[in-house]
């Protein structure tokens, strides 16, 4: 792909991964480990920029002249419209249209217990210093009932921000849960790039995705036995979804079920 990207998707999306991939600089060969979050490749490796809400339009002129191979917006403005008809830059936006889980996992596994770098380390420190501030007056488990109020916001709160694609400018748009489903599944998404994606490719991302497969599984398997899951995400997220199945709303799920951790 000649044109730079431009992907707008949650945080824990593959958003460094998918932008890698389809300017053909995802080079798995050189991964070194069996894990990895991407962000060595791009973010941190100076080849992707992550555009802030506070940036103003002259920092984001100046962005836009450097040699980036392509930009990621998490958070999207009406003001930023006119970045999707310029001919250097391909809009796509990464859909969360199932799994939604997934993105909380992604982000506190590769920002918090294997964080490629210093910045993502301490980012997810504050989190947890911020959780624990806000809920501890209320439970003795603050971060998992922080983790029941990530899970109910990105299932509920139905906003483009977290990965609802009701918005029509975004005319390219990769669906994220076909990454956890089939290699075949992934194979169309990025065949609707005009991406060749290769079942070696997806051998090699599924393999450093490890981690995550194995939380995913430990979760499925022990929603109703949560002291059967080793991290308080993972507690969180089985209770969220049980309340969610069961059409409780945030505070009936937490009144009703967080009993289980005791």
């Amino acid at each position: 792909m000649n044109q730079k990207i431009l992907l707008y998707g949650p945080a824990g999306s593959n958003c460094n991964y998918i932008i890698l991939t389809l300017a053909n600089k995802n080079t798995n060969n050189i991964i070194k480990k069996q894990f990895s979050s991407y962000h060595y490749l791009g973010t941190h490796a100076g080849k992707i920029s992550v555009i802030q809400p506070y940036h103003t339009f002259k920092e984001l002129s100046i962005y836009f002249e450097k040699n980036y191979t392509g930009y990621i917006f998490h958070h999207w403005k009406n003001e930023y419209n006119f970045l999707l008809n310029k001919d250097d830059l391909f809009p796509l936006q990464c859909v969360i249209d199932g799994l939604n889980y997934v993105v909380i996992i992604n982000w506190i596994e590769k920002f918090l217990f294997h964080p490629d770098f210093k910045q993502d380390s301490t980012a997810a420190q504050e989190w947890i210093k911020n959780q624990e501030e806000s809920w501890a007056p209320y439970t003795v488990f603050p971060l998992e009932r922080a983790i029941v109020r990530w899970m109910y916001t990105i299932y509920k709160d139905k906003n483009r921000d977290n990965g609802y694609s009701d918005e029509p400018m975004f005319m390219n748009k990769f669906n994220f849960s076909t990454f956890y489903k089939s290699y075949n599944d992934t194979k169309l998404e990025f065949q609707k790039m005009n991406y060749n994606y290769t079942e070696d490719e997806y051998v090699k991302w599924r393999d450093s995705q490890k981690i995550i497969f194995e939380s995913i599984e430990k979760i499925d398997k022990n929603r109703n036995n949560l002291k059967n899951l080793d991290k308080f995400y993972q507690r969180g997220i089985a209770i969220a979804l049980n309340g969610l199945e069961h059409n409780l709303s945030e505070t009936e799920c937490w009144d009703q079920l967080n009993i289980k951790l005791k």
